[in-house]
């Protein structure tokens, strides 16, 4: 399959299941082996978007097309992967914010794949991830916004600014509320960066639940830690809020469904009342 059929098969029944073909016998176990074969892939994903880059030919479909790679990559390792929702964004017409909830790499690295089926999108994340030999030059033409998350308060006038800025060029903004990868869901550290965002430039909020506990969080290199091919993928795209719903609320309805969609998958959330 290639990345075009997968988008007409997202915008025509706004989900997707890894189809059962690829699920061939019991998913591989986790360890060295299952996590060294993934990352080798995303080490080639990484090295063909860096030739890419230097021949000045990146754009948002060869970089949709590069990630989806891996995206197979891990259906083929035995993850299976589910997104529902996308109907929600081809009623939307146009860019918006996505705020999602954030657990690992893998969502930085392959949901790019499906969302760019509805806009090109530009990701808030940290400055340092520019600065990676070989994947520093192609991720910096995807047009990110990079915060150096040292002055709280310059990160915020940047996003902002530009990704107000991005949203008017028709170019939706992936942001993650959190700004640290949790294994656990803590809505009361889920920030309203995204409602502010979607407010000023006047473009709905989109909520996003994942589930990509597949990759684990690196004890060495953070960004690239131990594979699970047993742990299923799960991405779910909310309904659009749009601004005639107040601040608040807006907030809170995309939390929300997050915490719906997280226990409804059955990992822990953290309330006022504890985790459960």
């Amino acid at each position: 399959m290639r990345v075009e059929e997968f988008h007409q098969i997202l915008r025509a029944t706004g989900r997707y299941v890894t189809p059962a073909g690829m699920r061939k016998g019991r998913p591989q176990r986790a360890g060295f082996f299952a996590t060294w074969s993934y990352a080798w892939c995303s080490v080639s994903r990484v090295l063909a978007a860096a030739r890419a880059a230097r021949c000045g030919e990146f754009d948002a479909m060869m970089w949709a097309r590069i990630v989806f790679v891996a995206w197979r990559k891990a259906e083929r390792k035995g993850g299976v992967i589910t997104l529902d929702g996308f109907d929600h964004l081809t009623q939307v017409g146009g860019p918006v914010v996505y705020a999602a909830n954030h657990m690992s790499m893998l969502e930085t690295f392959i949901l790019p794949a499906a969302l760019i089926g509805h806009t090109p999108i530009s990701i808030v994340l940290k400055e340092s991830l520019l600065r990676y030999p070989v994947f520093g030059p192609p991720l910096t033409q995807t047009e990110p916004i990079a915060v150096s998350r040292k002055n709280a308060r310059e990160d915020l006038a940047l996003v902002l600014r530009e990704g107000r800025a991005k949203l008017e060029a028709g170019r939706s903004v992936l942001l993650f509320p959190q700004g640290t990868r949790r294994p656990v869901f803590n809505g009361a550290e889920f920030n309203s960066l995204g409602e502010k965002l979607a407010r000023q430039a006047g473009v709905p909020l989109v909520p996003v639940a994942l589930q990509t506990d597949f990759q684990g969080i690196g004890r060495v290199i953070k960004d690239f830690g131990r594979v699970d091919p047993s742990r299923p993928i799960r991405f779910a795209i909310g309904e659009a809020l749009g601004s005639e719903i107040p601040k608040g609320e807006r907030h809170r309805r995309c939390v929300a469904f997050i915490e719906e969609r997280l226990r409804d998958w059955g990992m822990p959330v953290v309330t006022d009342k504890g985790e459960r």
